[in-house]
């Protein structure tokens, strides 16, 4: 129960830094990409500012999996070593 706990709080602590991350990185993009076509450079219009959010938030969702993929493989671990544990343990019959 203490390594369910463990694994959980390890997720969570790592999803809030992916998200975090991930918060900044757009508000930056977001705004370079604004600022770009409110002068007028490099030719930017609106449906760019669509394209580079479209495409931020199409990387975020691997994050995520990466997320859950380690938080399945934490677990299995714990639970292998729990089951080690057990096979180790004493036999109460002998039959």
């Amino acid at each position: 129960e203490n390594a369910a706990v463990d694994t959980q709080r390890t997720l969570s602590l790592l999803n809030f830094g992916q998200q975090a991350i991930f918060a900044i990185g757009l508000s930056s993009i977001m705004l370079l990409t604004t600022d770009q076509i409110i002068l007028g450079t490099a030719g930017k219009t609106v449906g760019d500012l669509v394209l580079v959010n479209g495409l931020l938030f199409q990387l975020s969702v691997p994050l995520n999996f990466v997320g859950t993929v380690y938080r399945e493989i934490h677990q299995a671990m714990v639970d292998m070593d729990k089951m080690f544990d057990l096979l180790d343990e004493p036999r109460a019959s002998t039959e």
